[in-house]
């Protein structure tokens, strides 16, 4: 049990370390605690009111560590810097989970009613699809696999030889865990559509033909409002403003909100078009349709990037709130950080309208002054106005 005065310090610590949408990360009453007596120490310690002294803790906190909706990395691990290697470890999670759970060979738990094995098998590899979680193990050196049982506990899954099935924060290896076999990191984006599989890859589904829908980022609507916040001018047949500079600084920008990485500054090149040959005396229809291809191929790999952090939480969103996020993402800096505009995310993963109204404006500062962004008008008429 805390203290009365640790208790103080629990609103102001929940408001500064955003949660996941259900606002249930598994060890976020061990972390209040700890916080909270972190915040007491920068209160004797270094004369801070209270506020100060717990959000100072939290910024702490954020600062070291990445939130999932189940677990916490540490940027820190053995005195070493691993921050570089943060989204490695959650997409090696997220591809373990989704592809290599048969693979691992858990074991059935044993239950008290039941006898049959084959039943037994089916039903744990069912539970670990659809209540299976990642937790930070109990040393806090890595993550653990396991299922959350009706009671609310948490069991890890193990195999035959009784081994867990975890990894280490700092294990650089792609090796499924408990057996020699190495697993594909780039799976999750290399699939066929005619070699669809169930239950994480044990049951392959076959499939008749069917029509691929029209994917979220290519509905022609969406694709004209980005081109309209990102390049008014270019979208108006104004050719000159294909390549411009930054608006925040920086290396410039091409197309529809294409901004230049260093390679692609070094290279004079974006997805193979040689940018020097792009000149006044290149056709109009000819820059347009480069613009077009350019934007294209950035909003799928926007859309990819979102699939990869928020998996089915992103994929049964209806389209309207998929284009809302691929908006953000394609033009929020760190905006798949948990700390950005986390208000906005949970409002709109909730399905909150009148919360998504009050959240979604974004800002700038100019001459010390902060200011609301133009496109702040036309997400809300095409987004929010309906």
């Amino acid at each position: 049990m805390i203290s009365e005065e640790m208790k103080d310090f629990e609103a102001i610590l929940r408001k500064n370390v955003p949660l996941d949408s259900s606002g249930t990360l598994p060890e976020m009453e061990k972390l209040i605690d700890f916080l909270s007596y972190a915040a007491i120490n920068r209160m004797y310690g270094k004369g801070m009111n209270a506020e100060d002294a717990a959000e100072s803790a939290a910024n702490t906190f954020m600062q070291n560590f990445e939130i999932e909706d189940t677990y916490f990395i540490p940027k820190i691990y053995n005195g070493e810097d691993i921050s570089s290697s943060v989204d490695g470890i959650i997409d090696k999670a997220n591809v373990l989970k989704d592809y290599y759970l048969p693979e691992f060979g858990a074991v059935a738990f044993k239950s008290a009613t039941e006898r049959d094995e084959v039943l037994l098998t089916n039903k744990m590899k069912s539970q670990m699809q659809t209540n299976g979680q990642w937790r930070n193990t109990p040393d806090g050196e890595g993550l653990v696999f396991g299922i959350v049982l009706a009671n609310g506990s948490f069991a890890p899954v193990i195999n035959e030889k009784g081994e867990e099935l975890a990894f280490k924060f700092n294990d650089t290896t792609y090796t499924i865990p408990g057996t020699s076999e190495n697993f594909d990191m780039n799976l999750k984006y290399n699939e066929d559509v005619e070699n669809v599989y169930g239950m994480g890859g044990a049951i392959k589904v076959d499939l008749e033909p069917v029509a691929v829908k029209e994917k979220t980022f290519d509905v022609e609507s969406f694709s004209n409002y980005i081109k309209t916040v990102e390049n008014q001018k270019l979208l108006k047949g104004n050719i000159s403003s294909f390549r411009h500079k930054s608006p925040e600084g920086g290396l410039d920008t091409i197309g529809f909100g294409h901004k230049l990485t260093e390679e692609e500054n070094k290279t004079n090149t974006v997805y193979g078009y040689d940018l020097s040959e792009i000149k006044a005396s290149t056709s109009k229809e000819r820059i347009i349709e480069i613009s077009n291809d350019i934007l294209r191929q950035d909003l799928e790999k926007t859309e990819k990037i979102l699939i990869k952090i928020h998996g089915d939480k992103f994929n049964n969103l209806d389209n309207r709130r998929k284009q809302m996020l691929i908006d953000f993402q394609f033009n929020v800096r760190n905006f798949k950080n948990k700390d950005v505009f986390p208000l906005f995310k949970k409002a709109l993963f909730a399905g909150n309208e009148k919360e998504m109204k009050k959240q979604y404006k974004r800002f700038f500062k100019s001459n010390g002054k902060t200011k609301s962004l133009a496109r702040n008008k036309f997400f809300k008429k095409y987004f929010l106005d309906k």
